[in-house]
């Protein structure tokens, strides 16, 4: 096989780099995959530091290593990028590559939920349903639930008709609850047929 005309070094631009990693990866040579999103990772391509970490978390190209997984997940959440914030929050509260810490995993739900990551959403509500991490706050649970309901999350849906049923962070209105249950239902949930039995 003829070599490619030139080789991504460390000297390569961090976007070449990022790009021919994920060239590589969808070709099936996960070492060198590994070897180029490290070099990008390295030069601060936030896309890469992501890769890199799910790299060490599924042992792809390396051995597995929870504790250099959230080492990038970090520093691409610190970048701003929406999904390692929210595998920061995976890490924070399963305690994987780092201390368990429900208040560091509600602080990065939050983050990454406001950027629209609908598991995000979901998490953050629930925590704040059950006071899990944070003080227990229906109407901000039913603020985040509503989010990830609007992007098709059939739990987030069935969770805010069980809101609106027994009036938790909103006012009771059977109504509304329905219309939840039933978008619910229509994506699978098959508690919500059941409460759409038991109660309409």
């Amino acid at each position: 096989m003829e070599k490619d005309f030139f080789e991504i070094s460390e000297k390569s631009d961090a976007e070449i780099q990022y790009d021919f990693a994920v060239q590589n990866y969808q070709n099936g040579d996960y070492s060198e995959a590994f070897r180029l999103f490290s070099l990008a990772a390295e030069q601060g391509n936030t896309l890469a530091q992501l890769e890199l970490g799910f790299c060490y978390a599924s042992g792809c190209g390396t051995e597995p290593n929870m504790e250099q997984a959230f080492f990038w997940y970090m520093k691409a959440a610190d970048n701003g990028n929406a999904d390692a914030q929210y595998e920061v929050a995976l890490c924070f509260e399963e305690g994987e590559g780092t201390v368990q810490s429900m208040e560091n995993a509600v602080k990065w739900y939050e983050k990454s939920a406001e950027q629209g990551i609908v598991e995000a959403q979901y998490n953050l509500a629930q925590s704040y349903a059950n006071g899990v991490g944070t003080e227990q706050n229906y109407e901000k649970a039913v603020r985040w639930f509503q989010k990830a309901a609007e992007q098709g999350d059939i739990h987030a849906q069935f969770n805010l008709g069980c809101c609106y049923l027994q009036g938790l962070g909103v006012s009771a209105d059977k109504k509304i609850a329905k219309e939840y249950f039933e978008k619910a239902q229509k994506g699978g949930h098959e508690q919500a047929s059941l409460i759409l039995e038991e109660y309409f």
